[in-house]
């Protein structure tokens, strides 16, 4: 008989972004795409440069996160801590095809609900000025614990 465990509650990038800018952590766990699994979507690019496209949720304990990711054979998950001093960054965005691109092209990923998006960049990583309206940012370790 299965037992049916809560998998967390669904945040929307703008809440996710919210508590971060109040210092509360936020952790990142996907699935594939063709699961549809959750509601965010997302997308990333690998280190060979091609796009990966999955759906992910937002949960405010890391360790949640991982067993969700673990569960759907994930390699790892994103966790952003924010802290004043940090040398990464998180930006909030309006969800747009621009922004999406902008994102992948030069942080790597996006996590996006149709409204907002928010893009992490690692030190020494920025996003360009040409994104479509305003963007807000908030300083952050932007790491990739691994599932295991």
């Amino acid at each position: 008989m299965a037992t049916l465990k809560p998998m967390g509650t669904a945040l929307r990038v703008l809440d996710a972004f919210r508590l971060l800018q109040r210092g509360v952590p936020v952790y990142i766990a996907s699935a594939p795409e063709d699961e549809c699994a959750f509601l965010l979507k997302g997308a990333w690019r690998d280190d060979d440069g091609r796009v990966h496209y999955d759906r992910s949720t937002i949960y405010l304990q890391r360790q949640t996160a991982l067993e969700v990711a673990r569960a759907f054979q994930q390699q790892c998950i994103l966790a952003l801590v924010p802290f004043e001093d940090a040398e990464g960054a998180v930006y909030l965005l309006k969800d747009t095809p621009l922004n999406r691109t902008l994102a992948l092209r030069y942080a790597g990923g996006y996590t996006a609900d149709g409204e907002y998006l928010f893009t992490a960049c690692t030190a020494g990583v920025d996003l360009p000025v040409n994104i479509e309206g305003e963007a807000e940012v908030v300083y952050a370790d932007v790491s990739f614990p691994a599932v295991q």
